[in-house]
């Protein structure tokens, strides 16, 4: 295999491999070939290309990642390279913990909501499961922020990886004396509590914080009777702008 010099070889090569994947997925070369334009290529498109043919043939291969995440650090690039990055990423970066101290890092340096904040939120969510990195960086999210829409993300991804449910369990107790959730996410948050502890620890949870356990044994009703009710509209109106 020679030297792969410009754009123009670049671009030859990467449809060499996809031809050979097309013919033989096992095919070595075609995997060389790959690895060698994620090491060289400055192009974006063609690193992204090159990465979604290797994650296909050799998910375990982590050649891609530092590439992947300086594509997700950059917010100056389409949301269609963040996506596409972002679902690679997805797909060979499980348990990465460099990928995830650095996801970690880009929400901590985020500036309120946006298509960003989301992709990288989902990515993080997606390869970090059980990881107690990424749920202590999203709890700590839950308790800081100040936009209504992140702290309801992040209450949904941190009942998704948090196996245990601490977590989830603190956030919730603390969600309920700061009011800093709706009722619809504190709901998700406690029904991920019951599932993950056994019942004499979710009752020690809660029975730290006397108040909560009150506001704990109505939440559900509470719930359902806004959901059937016909103001349902105004208290949603509401619950955006408090």
């Amino acid at each position: 295999m020679g030297v792969i010099e410009n754009t123009q070889d670049e671009a030859n090569y990467l449809s060499v491999a996809t031809d050979l994947c097309t013919i033989d997925p096992s095919n070595e070369t075609a995997k060389q070939i790959l690895v060698q334009l994620l090491e060289n290529t400055q192009d974006e498109a063609i690193y992204l290309s090159a990465a979604q043919k290797l994650a296909m043939l050799d998910p375990s291969n982590k050649t891609a990642v530092p590439g992947l995440l300086k594509i997700l650090k950059t917010t100056k690039l389409s949301e269609k390279f963040d996506k596409t990055a972002s679902d690679i990423l997805g797909k060979i970066g499980n348990g990465d913990k460099t990928a995830i101290q650095e996801l970690v890092g880009i929400l901590n340096t985020s500036r309120g909501w946006n298509k960003h904040f989301s992709i990288i939120l989902e990515t993080l969510s997606a390869i970090s499961v059980g990881n107690e990195t990424a749920s202590h960086a999203l709890l700590r999210i839950l308790e800081t922020s100040r936009s209504s829409i992140i702290r309801c993300m992040v209450a949904e991804k941190l009942s998704k990886i948090d196996v245990t449910g601490e977590m989830t369990t603190l956030a919730f107790v603390r969600s309920l004396r700061g009011r800093s959730l709706r009722i619809k996410e504190l709901h998700q948050l406690m029904m991920k509590c019951a599932d993950t502890k056994p019942y004499e620890k979710f009752y020690q949870a809660f029975n730290s914080y006397p108040w909560s356990y009150r506001i704990y044994r109505n939440l559900e009703l509470i719930w359902e009777v806004i959901k059937n009710s016909p103001f349902e509209f105004y208290f949603r109106i509401f619950r955006k702008y408090y």
